[in-house]
């Protein structure tokens, strides 16, 4: 025995050797703990830049893979009118304002087929001007139709004609009686 030592003395000896011993060990683990919550970050940043990429690539679709070629149409009450949309319908909204009951049939013009050319043969292939009023605010739009266009090409002419003068006020588009 060694004298001058009691026993709680070398215990407490021992116990500082064992601290001072397992410092190092504890600034590793600190460092692990910081580190294991960097990647967790990082693996939470990688998943988001992941679906950020994929919202980007969704952008760079055209036509009907487009977020923005994508069309919808909804009625209000189904029970009353039927809608839909195909992926070229004009983004605009339609009212549909019943002031009459429907009495007997009337046909108001000749009937045609939108794969027929019968309108382009009658109203003549050139350039053609007529006044849109709207508020009573008259304009002219001109519209250029081809012998060979087929009624549905007449009908995507005068739209796009409309819809792309400026300060009409108005949009149009062509709505199938089917």
């Amino acid at each position: 025995m060694i004298s001058g030592f009691g026993g709680s003395s070398i215990d407490i000896l021992l116990e500082s050797y064992r601290q001072l011993e397992e410092e190092p060990i504890r600034k590793l683990e600190g460092r692990k703990s910081n580190i294991n919550n960097r990647m967790g970050l990082f693996n939470d940043l990688k998943s988001k830049l992941s679906s950020f990429n994929s919202l980007v690539k969704e952008f760079g679709y055209s036509g009907t893979t487009s977020i923005f070629g994508v069309k919808a149409a909804t009625s209000s009450d189904e029970t009353i009118a039927t809608v839909t949309a195909s992926s070229t319908a004009v983004a605009t909204s339609h009212t549909l304002l019943v002031t009459q009951l429907a009495k007997a049939d009337k046909i108001v013009s000749n009937q045609s087929t939108l794969a027929n050319s019968d309108l382009a043969s009658t109203i003549g292939s050139g350039t053609h001007t007529f006044d849109v009023t709207v508020n009573g605010t008259t304009s002219q739009v001109s519209v250029t139709i081809d012998s060979a266009d087929t009624n549905q090409g007449v009908m995507d002419k005068v739209v796009s004609a409309v819809n792309n003068s400026t300060g009409l006020g108005i949009r149009a588009s062509v709505i199938k009686d089917t």
